[in-house]
């Protein structure tokens, strides 16, 4: 009802034509996957969300900011069940308005259910981001994309659904984090730029191929469901990155995860003359086993640390591939001494 403050003004004089009888649905509440309800109040033409769980979900209170957002109202199905609860109220003996949100809310619920289902039965078959977690709880973070609310610009971030010791949560600034990931990464492998492209760090062949199945068949579910919440914004969201996923893993597949992950030019020396480089979300993957993220401190773990079995391993080839150029070496050195030699 964002800009409409006007009507809802003119409607609160009109009040005692509508029931007194709240209305209520439930949801399931995106913090912590408990059953939380939304409600609307006709007579004072208000919409209230609850989670049981702990009263601060669905909000978020960001650093510096009076004012907690009410996030849980951007989220599609919760949106569209608040629509479904106040439009037959306004509209009266109109069912146009029930009949569109209800529809449109049906298809929404089934295209997600559909995905859900699908998704329990085939899990990722490759981790395609880097596994980045709490530095407090150990829990995942969640990447929450920016967006733009009430005219507030909410810069991309990581957040941890747990709510703390002191209360709070964590969210911490994803351009930051990321820049940390990539500068850990760099100054460990600066010195040794051909191990980012390992065989041992590639995925299976075998799950590549069967990703790129499971996912068309994603796809494919999608569409078979969508219908009328085909323009619901989170929908149209969830597609593109099914999409671009697709895209990602078929690249994979026809061209290798070095070369789709630009880790080809890094071992090639292009990052050789800059103090910093801007590693993809797949390179991060597959170069990281977990990334742990604090208030201060972002602790970066790689398969390529001091006494891994990796690290062992490609410094054993390294070694071995400069002795043998030493012997080359030796070997020319002895040739051209012997010339040198003869009478």
């Amino acid at each position: 009802m964002s800009g409409w403050d006007w009507k809802i003004e003119t409607e609160k004089r009109l009040v005692d034509r509508y029931p007194a009888e709240r209305r209520a649905a439930s949801v399931t509440c995106a913090d912590c996957g408990a059953e939380a309800t939304i409600s609307f109040d006709p007579q004072a033409l208000d919409v209230s969300y609850g989670c049981p769980t702990d009263p601060e979900h669905g909000i978020r209170r960001l650093d510096g900011d009076e004012e907690p957002l009410e996030v849980w109202r951007h989220q599609a199905e919760n949106e569209l069940v608040a629509l479904g609860l106040v439009a037959p109220v306004l509209a009266g003996q109109d069912d146009a308005w029930a009949m569109i949100y209800g529809t449109r809310a049906a298809d929404y619920r089934s295209t997600v259910s559909a995905l859900e289902a699908f998704d329990q039965t085939h899990p990722p078959r490759l981790r395609l981001t880097a596994d980045i977690r709490c530095g407090d709880c150990g829990d995942s973070l969640r990447s929450r994309p920016e967006f733009i609310t009430d005219g507030l610009r909410i810069e991309a971030r990581y957040s941890c659904a747990n709510r703390h010791g002191d209360g709070k949560y964590r969210r911490h600034e994803q351009r930051f984090v990321d820049e940390e990931i990539d500068w850990a990464l760099h100054r460990k492998l600066r010195e040794h730029p051909c191990w980012v492209t390992a065989a041992e760090l590639g995925p299976d062949p075998g799950k590549v191929a069967a990703y790129v199945n499971d996912l068309s068949e994603k796809l494919a579910i999608f569409d078979a469901h969508i219908g009328a919440a085909k323009s619901v914004d989170p929908l149209v969201e969830i597609r593109s990155r099914l999409a671009a996923e697709l895209d990602l893993v078929t690249r994979i597949r026809d061209h290798g995860a070095s070369a789709t992950a630009d880790l080809t030019r890094y071992a090639a020396g292009a990052a050789s003359y800059t103090s910093r480089w801007k590693f993809t979300d797949l390179a991060r993957a597959l170069l990281t086993e977990r990334v742990d993220v604090a208030n201060q401190t972002v602790k970066v773990v790689t398969p390529f640390d001091d006494g891994t079995e990796l690290h062992r391993l490609m410094r054993s080839r390294e070694i071995r591939e400069e002795l043998a150029e030493l012997r080359r070496l030796q070997n020319a050195l002895e040739q051209e001494l012997a010339e040198l030699s003869k009478d």
